[in-house]
């Protein structure tokens, strides 16, 4: 699916579930992926303004669940659409728990160096301030900048970029959850 905005550049918006798609479950107990990606982006204030969006739903899981070889999809996936030449670079949506991992999958395995971020939430879309819709604009912003060129596969979230190749988890439940320890953050995007 591509939004229509003549004019802008486009960008792949690859989805697979995590906290950034979740709301509470009362059935399974805590919170579980529930937004499509279409709902996911209609969170997203500002988004159709800024670029042409092709989404690609890939999983819809708690990033727990992930394996390699849903990065593998994953890897292809994100492949075929840096491939096209509208294509300006990509956003992937991916729960925090195993986003480490997966962004050094991609940045080990990518082909194209048009530039991949990685993104997700620590709140939940029902949470009382969910930072999903945040951290996709500046994934956005990160993919469209002259700034951030051949830097690789990038986790960007609360505003702080890290390389795929030096970034850590380091807490459950604090927004400032990824750092990249001695190597340090590659920007910080404030304000667009």
């Amino acid at each position: 699916m591509a939004s229509n905005a003549p004019g802008l550049p486009t960008v792949a918006i690859i989805t697979t579930g995590g906290t950034i798609a979740s709301k509470p479950s009362a059935t399974a107990g805590g919170v579980t992926p529930a937004l499509s990606g279409e709902a996911l982006l209609a969170t997203v204030p500002g988004l159709a303004s800024m670029a042409a969006v092709a989404l690609q739903p890939l999983a819809d899981i708690d990033s727990s669940q992930m394996t390699p070889e849903i990065w593998a999809r994953l890897s292809q996936a994100a492949d075929a659409a840096l491939a096209r030449d509208d294509i300006v670079g990509a956003v992937i949506t991916h729960g925090t728990d195993t986003m480490a991992e997966g962004a050094y999958f991609l940045d080990v395995s990518l082909q194209s160096d048009k530039p991949v971020v990685f993104t997700g939430a620590m709140n939940n879309a029902a949470a009382i301030n969910p930072d999903g819709p945040a951290n996709i604009v500046d994934a956005v912003t990160q993919v469209l900048s002259e700034n951030a060129r051949d830097w690789g596969v990038t986790v960007t979230l609360n505003h702080y970029v890290n390389s795929a190749r030096h970034v850590r988890k380091t807490r459950t439940t604090n927004v400032q959850t990824f750092m990249s320890g001695d190597a340090g953050y590659l920007g910080y995007i404030a304000g667009g």
